[in-house]
């Protein structure tokens, strides 16, 4: 009995902590669909001068503001992260609290940004897949991301940074939350008094965030090792195209809470494959090859271009609107229009333009259980598009807006023709029902903290 009452108040403490961080983490996530509606829109291909800017060029200067409004916040996640978990963990948090979660991710971003070269180590000559990458993304990548995938994918430049994205954010913030609670009430001697009691938070703030930059920077490589050229020999040698695109699906999935997932990205959208553009370029990579390849040797066997992008369709487009309105109609009733409208806007950020951190950040931290079904439903989006000769490809991600502005170039490469390509639609309604099915049964049946719900057990107990 003791043992199950031991069990029992771990699991109560467990879901109390995933129920923190998740609430934690609702004020920063609330921002992001409206910033990725910005970035999206604001897009060279969309009001800019690749699109509609290029008839209307009033509306350029239009979509350089909305992109930059947009790209501040997006840019900046780990930071608002860092923030919203130190107010949401320290007991009596004010002002200050948020001022040390501050200075200890600018200190913990600047060590990574300074050790980077150091552990990464400096350029070499470019290879032949660096001139052949950067060639192609300079074509095809948003100006504005150019710096962030063409560079930093291709490794070209001494670009490359260490970074942990959001997941980094996270580490600061709870870092922060412990200190404060510390030593918040600190008091020193009447000589250094000034610096007692909250003031002394950020000193040590800043402090443990030195040192925390330095061992994620020193673990850093082992990272890029294991994923970059693991996931590489293995997606090479593989023989299936379909297990191949499946392996990256469920790779990449797992990495994105890490922050890491741009390790995973690097090696199918820019190195693996050849193929031949009409003027007789040799292009290297999924993305080079679906935008400018038409001929050429591919690998693994059967590979085509766009088949480890387009797996991501469906399931941005129909399979995480699913999972919102599942945590919708499983949020509690006083709760339900706050997760209704947080949920609604993710839901539609997800689906024109394929940001689908507003949904999957409300789960990915409190609810790992169904992050773990989400990948793998990820993975066999990508294996069954693999297998049916689906094609699509994106410039920016896997949203509606690419879907139909890339649509005729995905027709060309799907085996089935226009065909192949609206089967994506199809296979978008089935993953919507999918998650919908799946996120609701296993929320309600194990309880898990998701957005707007309290556990069941904490409920009968107060009662």
């Amino acid at each position: 009995m003791d043992r199950k009452k031991r069990g029992a108040a771990l699991r109560g403490k467990l879901f109390s902590l995933a129920q923190r961080l998740g609430r934690s983490l609702m004020l920063p996530i609330a921002v992001l669909p409206v910033a990725a509606i910005f970035v999206r829109f604001g897009q060279a291909d969309m009001l800019g001068e690749r699109g509609v800017g290029a008839s209307i060029s009033a509306l350029i200067p239009v979509a350089e503001v909305l992109l930059a409004a947009g790209n501040a916040v997006i840019e900046n996640l780990p930071l608002l992260f860092a923030v919203g978990v130190a107010i949401g963990f320290a007991k009596k948090s004010d002002g200050s609290t948020a001022l040390a979660a501050i200075i200890g991710y600018f200190t913990f971003a600047g060590v990574l940004r300074t050790l980077s070269p150091h552990i990464l180590g400096e350029p070499g000559a470019l290879t032949e897949k660096q001139v052949a990458c950067l060639r192609t993304a300079s074509k095809y990548i948003p100006i504005d991301y150019q710096a962030k995938d063409a560079i930093g994918l291709c490794g070209i430049g001494g670009q490359e940074l260490i970074n942990y994205g959001v997941f980094g954010g996270i580490l600061v913030g709870l870092v922060t939350a412990y200190l404060w609670a510390r030593f918040y009430k600190t008091r020193l001697p009447s000589a250094l008094a000034f610096f007692s009691g909250r003031r002394f938070v950020p000193l040590v703030v800043t402090s443990a965030c030195l040192l925390l930059g330095v061992a994620m920077a020193l673990i850093y490589p082992i990272f890029r090792t294991v994923f970059a050229e693991g996931l590489g020999v293995v997606m090479t040698q593989s023989n299936s195209a379909v297990a191949s695109a499946g392996l990256f699906g469920l790779v990449q999935r797992l990495l994105l809470p890490f922050g890491l997932h741009h390790i995973a990205n690097a090696v199918p959208f820019f190195t693996l494959g050849t193929c031949t553009s009409p003027s007789g370029e040799i292009m290297h990579g999924d993305f080079s090859c679906f935008f400018s390849g038409q001929l050429g040797t591919f690998e693994p066997a059967g590979y085509v271009p766009g088949a480890y992008m387009t797996g991501m369709f469906p399931i941005m487009m129909g399979g995480l609107p699913g999972a919102a309105l599942a945590m919708y109609r499983c949020a509690g009733a006083k709760q339900r229009k706050r997760v209704g409208a947080l949920m609604l806007s993710g839901a539609v950020a997800s689906f024109l333009t394929g940001i689908t951190e507003p949904i999957e950040f409300a789960f990915a931290y409190a609810a790992v259980p169904l992050y773990l079904i989400h990948a793998f439903l990820v993975s066999s989006s990508m294996m069954i598009c693999a297998a049916l000769g689906i094609r699509s490809g994106y410039s920016f991600s896997a949203g509606g807006v690419d879907y139909l502005l890339n649509f005729t170039r995905s027709a060309e490469l799907s085996s089935s023709g226009a065909t192949g390509t609206l089967l994506v639609l199809l296979l978008a309604v089935a993953y919507f029902l999918i998650y919908y099915v799946l996120f609701t049964g296993a929320i309600r049946y194990f309880d898990i903290p998701t957005p707007g719900r309290s556990s069941k057990k904490k409920a009968k107990k107060s009662q």
